[in-house]
This record gives structure tokens, sequence and C-alpha cells, in this order.
């Protein structure tokens, strides 16, 4: 629930990412407040809805499921993909955004209770590798060199979108704003 507290300063709190998103910031009024809650919370919603690797519309998705062929994407998707290749460059691989199989074998380990096979173990760990991500910048597209390559973009996505959610609370006269999503943050201007 949006709350509007003197001097100006207002919160609101919402599910997206698959945590609880929360805006705190200071407007000149409920109005302004509010439209700029909604469309900072619309933004978030948007870009989650093609960076996340839980979305079969995504995406993400769509490039795991075309392996290894070439999807064209969008430029939000082509820029966060670009800052994880970087960081993955940059830490020889201590970064690996193609952790994905990874990450969907624990997670199946989590719902059934039991730790994964050494086998699956090994089979998950031979659809990784982060230079098995191709990027044409031209045609904006990507592709993923093996079929079950899995991109999961969680180590640099989130924070890409609260920083996007925060130029839109600036975009709607909200310059002093703070975003926090799952322990992330993401600050703007200092309170008055």
């Amino acid at each position: 629930a949006l709350a509007l507290q003197p001097p100006g300063r207002f919160g609101y709190s919402e599910i997206h990412l698959g945590v609880a998103v929360r805006i705190t910031g200071y407007a000149p009024d409920d109005s302004t407040a509010r439209c700029a809650a909604r469309a900072a919370f619309a933004e978030v919603a948007r870009l989650d809805s093609l960076l996340s690797d839980y979305r079969a519309s995504s995406d993400v998705r769509a490039i795991a499921s075309a392996a290894p062929g070439w999807v064209v994407v969008g430029s939000e998707t082509m820029e966060v993909i670009g800052v994880a290749l970087r960081i993955a460059a940059r830490s020889d691989g201590a970064f690996d955004p193609t952790i994905g199989p990874l990450v969907n074998l624990w997670r199946e380990s989590r719902t059934t209770g039991r730790l994964p096979s050494s086998a699956a173990i090994r089979a998950a760990k031979a659809l990784t590798g982060w230079r098995g991500v191709e990027v044409d910048p031209d045609r904006r597209a990507i592709r993923l060199r093996k079929l079950g390559m899995r991109l999961d973009l969680g180590g640099v996505a989130k924070g890409f979108i609260i920083q996007r959610a925060l130029g839109v609370l600036a975009s709607h006269g909200v310059a002093a704003a703070m975003i926090e999503a799952g322990g992330d943050l993401a600050v703007s201007g200092p309170p008055p």
C-alpha cells in the first residue's frame, strides 16, 4: 500500500523478480508518488519478462530453446548479456552467465530433497562455459553453441532492472529514491 508521509516521503512494495521490491522516495505530492511508483513497477515487470529464466516467454528462455540457433533480442537483453560476458571475461570465468544447467539441477535437488548424482553434475557442467555464448551485435542476436545450455542472468539482471526503475522514477519527478529487491539496492538523490 502506498503511504505518503510528510514531507513527501512515500513507500510502496510489490512482488517482482521473485522477491518483494520496495520503493522508498520523496515526491512533491501523493499523485506524483503514486504515478512514479506505478511506472517504476511496470518497468520492473517489463524487464523481468525479458530477462527471467523462470518465464517461458522471456528472451533468456528463447535463447536456450533455440540453441544452437540464433535469437534476435531486444536492446536491454543484449546490454545485460554484454555486461555478463564482460564480467565473465574479466573474472576468467569465475562469474559465468551460462550456469543455468547447474542452477536447475540444484533447484530440482531443493524440491526433491536429494542431492544430484555426480553424473548429473558432470552432465550439467558440460553445458556451461561463458565462451559458448556468441553475440552478433549488428543483428542484435545471441546464440548458445550447445543444445541444453541455459543462461542465468541473476547475477546482473536484478541490479540492471532496479537501476532502470530508478530512471523511471526520476522521469516522473522523483529524484530522491531507493529501491530494494531481495538485498540488491539502487539509490538516487539524497532525501531532502
